[in-house]
């Protein structure tokens, strides 16, 4: 492991430019990504969005004797790592750590009845996580606003999915399997988070608009072959790379090749890791711009939680390359509750508190699986957690919610997780069964104290040393039961940093059916411990006992067993605690003093069958299930005219309401955050699941409309509004009164189809039952959507393209171009004012991907020419986005002050004048233009030297790519996209070709 100082990446960056002939490039500290991943995790579940618990079962080995199964699991955030990144691709490593759960292992050998192998309680302290390798990519829709930078979980390498939880390489890998086959039912939405958004709609001349995204290894995150729960805080540091192309540059660079010399640039230690988050590398071509270049380059960016790029000015240096190491720092816009996961016991309190520059307005707590479960919080956010009778399982999950106003979108929230725990102590596994031939098994335990854990084997009461059938002893196959077994069940050891290995004896066979060895790990701090149970089984089992592990029960409740094939004279025992009738029927303990019970079916005292019952002080009878009865209401309701354009952004938006109801008397709970976060719509004729958006998109991609496109399942489901929103009027359903049982949902649709659609709204209980609308016939059960198709494309007539002499007229007339050099015309695109349709405005501008935002012309190309015309542009949206900058550094290139100049034109000027204010920039404010009409400025001058592109290095070929027309698209307040063409008014070489502009429709 090397250590890395500033001092040293200075000393190679002096050696020479590093940067590739890129604009820019960007080293993002693993440390803070993470922290962004975490960020956008705990923000899922305020919107439900987040991975459902999974619950599931899977084959551990090839002939599928060896099954697994997880009730209820909980992941974590994200974790990147990059100890296999090797500056070549983008390749990451992902974990997950699982939070709560229960993690159950049974055999089915052939011939055998099946038996609990082993039976965890599983938690964030105990280490475990699924892994895999992912590369992280760069994903944008041709109609789309923003290049997000992404990890999405479902492009997870197959082959390097892996789980801790498995004690062989196979059962690990079939974990993974499982585990990502969990993920890819998500909807899309949920399996992604990004990184970072580049707005590809910025067109300032130090905004990014080609990246490649690398990943690299810190000096100091060497790999290791020690389990991921045992490695050191600094394995697998680094760092992603942005290498960007900016506006400035014609051209992208080159990427890193095998064997490179690419310097880690992020300065740090093994012990600290990164001192920065962010360093920033800059072509120095781009020094002595109207504002300081290491801000601009990641300006457009937007990051999750509104977080920017900033650095100190000590902190910039000019070896070769600029360098200005930083670091992505929170705004007045950032906020988070910290802790944002926390492990707690039942009753204990823990505060919260929200932090960022906006007070907070109020907390609420919920469990995420049984509002019953639910603890309670203060309004100074001291959270206490329930009585452990109260808990749905071992360890439960609780959101914590904190509300503030941002100023701008009302009530805004942030969210923590409370992991509560029954006890402080967990112990891993908490059952374990083997057989009598002395197979180690390892044992894991943490402790929410953090005190040191001490090991010890807890003595069997003679009791259950004894055989349940003591008449076996006619039988030839078996020794004298009638005694007890008083010989030593097993070598327990301590292996340090809570881990132990017990060793059980070679038990002959004449001992009892079942023995217990109870295995305790303490708190020497705090005194608090936990128990789990070998469960020794010395007689084997033919019978086949249904079930055959019962996990918990509800207080006051029997649990009735049955064996499948029931022969004459079948007799039912228990070791441990409770009682069963011969009829099968157990009655627990009221109050269990040991952790499992064992009940047999014997017959004749010639073969036995074992079901495992363990006494868990949690009130569910089972890991699946709701706290309500039945829904006395399921609705679904238009908020807005059921018609929307079929052009994939306008929408239409719906209401779902759903209020349980309980047999009996008492207030229902509502539905739980997981029944509510799997909420989806679906089309009543076929039942087919309209999708949601994916993330980070406003809309569909416009597509070739017909007729029957409906058919295409071309709808889809967003969870916010978008700029351009629902056509005007409002339709007023039936107003509920809202109370403790019932839960809201606002959804919006949208489609590139022409047609109907019928609409109805489903979601999966906690007991893993479908729920639908149209099952509650009263009405409301589905609603009537319809795409209608755009207007046919627009001719000149829609629009208004409008000269304004703004500069160099004075005291001339403005048709006199012979006789005026130096003048400025805006000229304005609007949307026609016509009594046949609502006069367009507009919301979005978007020049084509490979078109350039200027355009620049000669009055001849003779070598000494200098008369000469080129464009700029400025435009304010009919409305801003719905997703806006955090409070980022001022931007000198704003459409809405400030004439914008493509930055290939900034290159060639400065080239040619060297003067920084030969560019004007000033937006005539008595002439600027209203909101949602675009200005194209035309500007004449006559002091502009010819520009050769033949004689420049291909890097520096900027007069071709100006001289092309400005194609461009523009989206109305309707969502309709328009394609438009801006040019000079006459063909190159004409006399006066250069003084006007001309507007076409494409």
């Amino acid at each position: 492991m090397a250590d890395l100082t500033k001092e040293q990446i200075l000393k190679r960056l002096a050696s020479g430019t590093v940067i590739r002939d890129w604009s820019a490039v960007g080293a993002l500290a693993r440390s803070h990504i993470n922290l962004l991943l975490r960020d956008q995790f705990l923000q899922g579940y305020t919107d439900q969005s987040f991975i459902a618990p999974m619950s599931s079962q899977f084959d551990l080995d090839e002939g599928g004797q060896l099954r697994g199964e997880f009730r209820n699991l909980v992941f974590g955030p994200p974790q990147l790592s990059f100890e296999d990144a090797t500056l070549l691709s983008a390749v990451t490593t992902v974990r997950m750590s699982i939070l709560s759960g229960d993690y159950v292992q049974h055999a089915h050998l052939p011939g055998s009845p099946p038996i609990l192998l082993r039976a965890y309680s599983v938690d964030e302290a105990m280490g475990y996580a699924v892994s895999a390798q992912v590369e992280l990519k760069l994903q944008q829709s041709a109609s789309g606003q923003y290049t997000q930078l992404m990890l999405a979980l479902s492009d997870a390498r197959p082959d390097t999915l892996e789980c801790e939880l498995g004690t062989t390489p196979y059962a690990s890998k079939q974990i993974g399997q499982a585990v990502f086959s969990h993920w890819l039912e998500q909807p899309g939405y949920r399996q992604v988070y990004i990184l970072a958004q580049f707005d590809r709609e910025d067109y300032a001349s130090m905004s990014p608009m080609g990246i490649k995204v690398l990943t690299q290894m810190a000096p100091w995150g060497g790999k290791t072959d020690k389990a991921s729960k045992d490695k050191a805080a600094s394995e697998g540091d680094g760092a992603v790379l942005l290498l960007m192309q900016t506006r400035s540059h014609l051209l992208p660079g080159t990427l890193p090749q095998p064997g490179h010399d690419f310097p880690f640039l992020l300065p740090g230690t093994a012990a600290a890791g990164a001192e920065y988050s962010c360093t920033l590398l800059l072509d120095p071509v781009n020094e002595g711009k109207r504002a300081e270049p290491l801000t601009q380059v990641l300006r457009p960016v937007r990051m999750p939680n509104a977080h920017r790029y900033t650095y100190s000015a000590g902190d910039k240096f000019v070896p070769a390359d600029v360098v200005g190491f930083g670091h992505i720092s929170p705004t007045e816009g950032t906020c988070r509750v910290e802790p944002g996961i926390k492990s707690i016991v039942a009753q204990e309190t823990l505060p919260f508190k929200l932090e960022g520059s906006t007070p907070v307005e109020g907390w609420n707590t919920t469990n995420i699986r049984s509002t019953a479960a639910s603890g309670t919080i203060t309004r100074a956010g001291v959270y206490t957690s329930r009585d452990a009778d109260a808990f749905t399982a071992d360890s439960q999950i609780s959101l914590v919610t904190g509300h503030y106003a941002d100023g701008s979108d009302g009530d805004q929230q942030r969210a923590a997780l409370v992991i509560e725990h029954v006890r402080p102590v967990q112990i891993s596994p908490r059952v374990m069964t083997t057989g009598a031939n002395g197979v180690p098994i390892q044992l894991a335990a943490s402790s929410v104290d953090g005190g040191t854990l001490r090991w010890e084997k807890v003595d069997t009461p003679q009791s259950l040393r004894a055989s349940r059938g003591p008449e076996r002893a006619g039988n030839h196959k078996k020794h004298d039961l009638t005694g007890a077994y008083s010989a030593d069940l097993g070598k327990l050891e301590d292996l340090g940093n809570g881990k132990a290995r017990f060793t059980p004896a070679k038990i002959e066979q004449g001992t009892p059916e079942i023995l217990f060895q109870v295995i305790r790990a303490t708190d020497t701090r705090s005194g608090a411990f936990a128990d789990a149970t070998v469960v020794i089984v010395t007689w084997p089992q033919t019978l086949s006992v249904e079930p055959f592990h019962v996990s918990s029960y509800k207080p006051n409740g029997t649990v009735p067993f049955s064996v499948k094939v029931t022969p004459p004279d079948l007799t039912w025992h228990v070791f441990g605690e409770g009682e069963i009738g011969q009829d099968g029927i157990y009655t627990p303990p009221l109050a269990a003093k040991l952790p499992v019970t064992v009940v047999m079916a014997d017959w004749n005292n010639l073969i036995s069958g074992y079901a495992i019952i363990e006494h868990r002080p949690v009130v569910l009878a089972s890991p699946a299930t709701s706290d309500w009865d039945d829904l006395a209401v399921f609705s679904i309701e238009l908020l807005s005219p059921g018609v929307c354009f079929a052009n994939g952004m306008q929408q239409i938006e719906v209401l779902i309401t759903i209020k349980t109801k309980v047999n009996g008397v008492g207030v229902s709970p509502p539905i739980s955050d997981t029944e509510l976060a799997s909420l989806k719509l679906f089309n009543t004729e076929g039942g087919k699941v309209i999708e949601f958006l994916p993330a980070g998109e406003e809309g569909l991609e416009p597509d070739e409309l017909s007729e029957d496109s409906v058919n295409a399942g071309t709808w889809a489901v967003s969870k916010d509004r978008n700029r351009v929103g629902t056509r005007p009027g409002a339709t007023q359903g039936e107003t509920l009164p809202m109370d403790a049982s019932t839960r809201t949902k606002h959804l919006f649709l949208l489609t590139n189809s022409v047609g109907t659609l019928f609409v109805g709204a489903q979601f999966t209980g906690d007991d893993r039952i479908p729920y639908k609308s149209t099952s509650y016939n009263d009405g409301t059960s589905k609603v009537r959507v319809t795409g209608e198709a755009p207007p046919d494309k627009y001719t000149e007539d829609a629009y208004t393209f409008k000269r304004i002499p703004v500069k160099g007229w004075e005291g001339e007339n403005t048709e006199d171009f012979d006789k005026t050099d130096d003048t400025t015309d805006y000229w304005v695109l609007a949307g026609a004012k016509s009594d046949d349709f609502k006069t367009l405005s507009f919301l979005r501008l978007k020049f084509d991907d490979d078109n350039k935002v200027s355009m620049i012309r000669w009055e001849s190309n003779q070598r000494k020419e200098k008369y000469c015309s080129f464009t700029s542009f400025a435009f304010t949206p009919l409305k801003p986005a719905v997703m806006q900058y955090p409070q980022n550094a001022e931007n000198p290139e704003d459409p809405e002050k400030y004439l914008v100049y493509d930055g290939l034109l900034q290159a060639l000027v400065k080239a040619q004048v060297g003067d920084p204010d030969f560019l004007d920039t000033e937006l005539v404010e008595s002439a600027k233009p209203g909101r949602g009409d675009v200005c194209f400025a035309l500007h004449r001058v006559s002091n502009l030297p010819l520009f050769y592109d033949s004689e420049k290095d291909k890097r520096e070929k900027w007069r071709a790519p100006l001289e092309r027309p400005l194609l461009f698209r523009l989206m109305d307040q309707f969502g309709n996209w328009h394609r438009l063409k801006v040019d000079f008014h006459l063909a190159s070489g004409v006399k006066g070709s250069r003084d006007k502009l001309s507007f076409s429709v494409r």
